[in-house]
């Protein structure tokens, strides 16, 4: 409370103090009340008068929260070295070191969205797709602060692979096509087509030679290119191809490049003899739909990670479930699975990493 002395020397100047007092109480109060009213008004005017660049900017800062879904990890891709590198949906891209369990740090990303992403070990080149068909490219060998921005002429890129011997990116998307980027000029010098349909990609894989090209399409069908001829030889149809969410996520091969190993979205795991184009095994995931699936480092399993968050692995060999399935994460919302070497690493909607030895 505030303190008013009064001088007692004399009447006049005791109710001249007074009435002094009295106005100052008044005009604070008067300022009080046209504080509360003014200043969420000026605030309000700052608010709307800002450029149109708001939004963008609270995209950004939302972004940066540490967990949410913006951060949803969408890959987890191998460096080689014991290094892996998450994928996140917002744009950040972080390197891990798989042993550790530590992060090393980050690559700078331009990217507002991501989907998926490719490392070269033959000439360590990485490569990110962006959902809005953007790639950006990375020489490990050089700085990795400057990355090389292409933009193809599909409107989505949602997956991408490297030939064995680096020298093509092969990207595909919702074009149906899949583009071939030559990694010294970073041109494309051709297109791989399908022929009655142009449905989207989702999965792609290379044999060891780097002669044929695989795509896992949306409709639940796999195509097969020559991609020095740049010829579709074949088109496998699932049985389940006509079922809805019968869309191929991963492609993998055995380490005989005989086999091909297709996961689709409908949680089913096919293994075909690609050079009949026959399907010779197949089993459904106990744990019902997939939203990812991969290969373990020894090649031996796929493992996948169901929409109610479990996870299970299934045997190349056989195509059943293995006995032992790998369901020791925390986390019960993983969007992506990778296998490293000794474990499992995994990556959820919030974004965060869990690392599983097995």
């Amino acid at each position: 409370m505030r303190c008013v002395r009064f001088n007692q020397s004399t009447a006049k100047n005791s109710a001249t103090t007074v009435r002094a007092s009295n106005v100052l109480k008044a005009g604070r109060a008067l300022t009080e009340v046209l504080l509360i009213a003014v200043i969420p008004c000026f605030v309000w005017l700052i608010w709307s008068t800002l450029s149109a660049d708001l939004p963008t900017s609270w995209n950004a800062a939302s972004a940066a929260i540490p967990n949410g879904p913006l951060r949803t990890v969408r890959d987890i891709v191998d460096l080689g070295e014991g290094q892996i590198l998450v994928v996140h949906r917002n744009g950040e891209l972080r390197v891990w070191d798989a042993k550790t369990q530590c992060e090393l740090g980050d690559l700078s990303s331009q990217f507002n969205s991501t989907r998926c992403g490719a490392f070269s070990a033959a000439k360590r080149l990485l490569a990110i797709g962006g959902t809005d068909g953007t790639l950006g490219v990375w020489n490990l060998n050089e700085s990795p602060e400057s990355p090389l921005i292409l933009r193809g002429d599909d409107v989505s890129c949602t997956s991408c692979k490297f030939t064995p011997d680096g020298a093509y990116l092969l990207t595909g998307g919702g074009s149906g096509q899949v583009s071939i980027w030559d990694t010294v000029t970073w041109t494309v010098v051709g297109k791989l087509e399908q022929t009655t349909t142009a449905e989207a990609i989702h999965s792609l894989a290379v044999t060891a030679d780097g002669k044929v090209v695989f795509a896992g399409i949306f409709d639940g069908k796999i195509c097969k290119w020559d991609l020095e001829e740049r010829r579709l030889m074949s088109v496998m149809v699932a049985s389940k191809a006509s079922q809805p969410n019968a869309l191929i996520m991963g492609l993998f091969l055995n380490a005989e490049n005989s086999e091909l190993i297709a996961a689709s979205r409908d949680g089913s795991i096919s293994v075909w003899d690609h050079e009949q184009g026959r399907e010779i095994r197949r089993c459904d995931a106990p744990a019902g739909e997939l939203i990812c699936a991969n290969r373990t480092s020894d090649g031996a399993s796929i493992v996948g990670v169901s929409e109610k968050g479990e996870v299970a692995s299934w045997n190349i060999l056989t195509g059943a479930p293995t006995v032992e399935t790998p369901t020791k994460f925390h986390s019960k919302s993983l969007r992506f699975i990778a296998s490293i070497e000794g474990g499992l690493v995994a990556g959820d909607e919030a974004g965060h990493i869990e690392f599983v030895t097995r």
